[in-house]
């Protein structure tokens, strides 16, 4: 008969007298178990199929007692890369950032000292060419700026796009700004280095709630949104306004302040965030962590 090991891929999330709550990092599944249930799948190295419920296996809390889940992981990667065509990656080129957004999930890591530098750059460039070698992707690599805030570190950004037209990689990059250092004069020189995908830029309520929620003051607003009206015809612009219940009151004047009062003529998306609570932030932790010592 088939028996089944703990997966290495659990992780505790929350756990009181009678409960523990799992989440798989492999499946993305949660389950919540009795604490006599968890017990005796985290102790017994090796547990018969008959006493465990059928979406315990399926969701992989419970996995073969056989299976070398590493390997399984490496070869799930390998597959992916086998079978895509395009590659794509989020690069963080700083942690700092001019901001101190209150639901930001990095607000705790942020810092004034943490850049990219050209060693790690060329790192990266070095990944990049390598994996077109390997395979020979059809389409165009897909870069996403990102950070902290990415315009802190342009002179990596420079450095990175002139890199790979050096060395003939065509790319198409995408950014996530808070739009603060985003003049025209950097508009048309992030353009003119490929940053032609979308820019996304959020705008957390009226001058008051953006330089709380922001923790900044109300002229940041006023240059983020003169920045947008100068840019937006250079960049692919799209603004994002960010609700929650501390900016919700703000957001139909908002709306109406920059089509009607600026004019601006960019995309406008209305996006629903809300503070991490104590489980979400463990779980965000937690992967992070992951993903950082594989």
């Amino acid at each position: 008969m088939q028996t089944y090991k703990y997966s290495r891929f659990n992780l505790i999330v929350q756990e009181t007298k009678e409960k523990v709550l799992l989440y798989n990092t492999y499946s993305l599944r949660w389950r919540r178990f009795n604490k006599s249930d968890f017990e005796r799948m985290v102790d017994q190295q090796a547990i018969h199929q008959a006493w465990l419920s059928e979406y315990i296996i399926k969701d992989g809390f419970m996995v073969p007692s056989e299976l070398d889940e590493i390997q399984r992981l490496k070869d799930d990667v390998n597959t992916f890369w086998e079978d895509y065509d395009t590659l794509d990656l989020s690069i963080f080129v700083t942690m700092a950032c001019n901001y101190r957004c209150v639901y930001c999930f990095e607000k705790d890591h942020l810092c004034n000292t943490e850049y990219m530098t050209t060693e790690t750059a060329d790192d990266i460039i070095n990944f990049i060419k390598r994996r077109y070698a390997e395979h020979q992707f059809k389409n165009k690599l897909h870069i996403k700026w990102f950070g902290g805030e990415p315009l802190l570190n342009m002179p990596i950004i420079r450095y990175i796009s002139k890199e790979l037209r050096s060395n003939n990689i065509d790319f198409v990059a995408r950014m996530y700004t808070n739009g603060r250092l985003l003049t025209k004069e950097v508009a048309q020189e992030l353009k003119d280095l490929g940053v032609t995908g979308q820019v996304i830029i959020p705008i957390d309520g009226l001058a008051s709630t953006y330089a709380k929620l922001k923790q900044c003051s109300e002229s940041d607003f006023h240059a983020v949104i003169q920045n947008i009206k100068a840019a937006e015809d250079i960049l692919n612009i799209i603004v994002h306004i960010n609700v929650s219940e501390a900016s919700k009151a703000d957001t139909e004047a908002l709306y109406k302040y920059l089509r009607e009062e600026i004019g601006l003529k960019c995309k406008i998306h209305f996006i629903g965030i809300s503070a991490l609570n104590g489980t979400e932030k463990i779980m965000r932790q937690a992967l992070i962590k992951i993903i950082y010592t594989a």
